[in-house]
């Protein structure tokens, strides 16, 4: 068994030509979404169309820019049925993005200094509207957003790199860390 390679597209962001720093499949399948660094003014997030044949609309950027500063180092569709994904990014920032209509997303700054340092993995509990995020700077947050407000904080002792929750056991997470042990969680949501 082997991989065929069937097309490339050049996904650099508008202005500065820059490489995506993380990317993630639309939960439909139909799109690809990149995210880029937040400096220079640049474009953050763009949307490549896989219905769409090469040329106009099949790359588009959005056009709200809430990261501040700094690479956008992690995107995730969230396991909700409303589409939204989530950003996480070295201004510390964690943004909701909302679908309002078809390629018009709107973010919503969720916190800023929750974490005292780079964003660098962000997921979503399935059973409930919490969102995790994992920082370099040791802390793991728990974010209810019906309520507006940290449900859930943890500091470890090293730096953490991501954040994936269990599929089948929805109290449990795994973190990944900057050292050679590997830390799970089980919280009760």
């Amino acid at each position: 068994s082997s991989a065929s390679f069937l097309s490339s597209t050049d996904c650099g962001s508008s202005g500065e030509r820059r490489w995506p720093e993380d990317i993630a499949w639309h939960p439909y399948g139909n799109s690809l979404f990149c995210v880029y660094t937040a400096d220079a003014g640049d474009s953050q997030i763009s949307i490549l169309n896989l219905n769409k044949t090469q040329g106009r609309g099949r790359l588009t950027y959005l056009e709200d820019k809430p990261h501040v500063k700094g690479i956008i180092n992690s995107i995730i569709f969230m396991p909700w049925e409303k589409s939204c994904f989530v950003t996480g990014g070295s201004d510390h920032a964690v943004v909701l993005w909302n679908e309002k209509d078809e390629d018009i997303w709107k973010p919503k700054s969720l916190h800023r200094n929750l974490h005292s340092s780079a964003v660098m993995g962000v997921a979503g509990m399935q059973q409930k509207n919490v969102i995790l995020s994992a920082g370099a700077d040791k802390r793991i947050i728990g974010f209810d957003v019906h309520v507006g407000r940290a449900d859930y904080k943890h500091q470890i002792e090293s730096k953490c790199m991501s954040v994936l929750p269990n599929p089948c056991d929805f109290n449990l997470f795994m973190v990944q860390t900057g050292c050679d042990e590997r830390y799970m969680y089980h919280k009760k949501f």
